[in-house]
């Protein structure tokens, strides 16, 4: 039993693999901003999907895919979860390739097949990446009660958008040791627990 530290097992007791499944040797950046998958999976994401929880989380990709397995992760979505609150939440990840990638989609193709180091993505794609998020938000943002934001600070011109939308906006401090428990609190005290 640990003593006043949140921690969950990790698999098999090592760090998670960098991806679960196969990268996709055309999901690799540079050469992905072209794919076609690419592109319909954005395009999907920001014309057709429904969220289904009113309080929106927002965190950033992670190098880990599927993004839930990392360390980080499970311990937001097993605090969240423990809680009670998960069916209140949408998750959404902000890929650095994709947009917005919903929680549920993290686990398919191409969000768990790709390989898109920051550093590899060009500065011309984060005008087109901040073109794909506010599409995605103008469609999207009636269905929340409130946003969360755990998102570095290189993220804050990408999605500066949403704060001068009328949804009340709680901006957490991006941090791998501490997050879970600023996103699970801030949870709890959005939820009245």
């Amino acid at each position: 039993m640990s003593r006043g530290r949140y921690t969950v097992p990790k698999d098999g007791g090592g760090f998670p693999r960098k991806h679960r499944f196969r990268v996709d040797a055309d999901l690799i950046a540079p050469v992905a901003l072209h794919s076609s998958r690419v592109e319909a999976f954005t395009e999907f994401v920001s014309s057709y999907w429904r969220p289904e929880g009113d309080i929106l989380l927002l965190s950033p990709c992670s190098n880990v895919k599927p993004y839930p397995l990392s360390p980080l992760n499970r311990k937001i979505e097993s605090g969240i979860r423990k809680i009670g609150a998960w069916k209140r939440i949408e998750w959404v990840f902000i890929s650095d390739l994709l947009g917005p990638v919903p929680y549920e989609y993290t686990w398919v193709h191409p969000a768990c097949c790709y390989d898109a180091n920051p550093s590899t993505i060009p500065f011309w794609w984060l005008n087109s990446l901040r073109e794909i998020l506010v599409r995605w938000w103008r469609r999207v943002k009636g269905y929340f009660s409130h946003v969360i934001t755990h998102l570095p600070a290189s993220y804050t011109k990408i999605v500066d958008f949403i704060y001068a939308d009328n949804v009340p906006v709680t901006s957490l401090s991006y941090d791998i040791f501490y997050g879970q428990r600023h996103v699970i609190r801030e949870v709890a005290k959005l939820l009245g627990q």
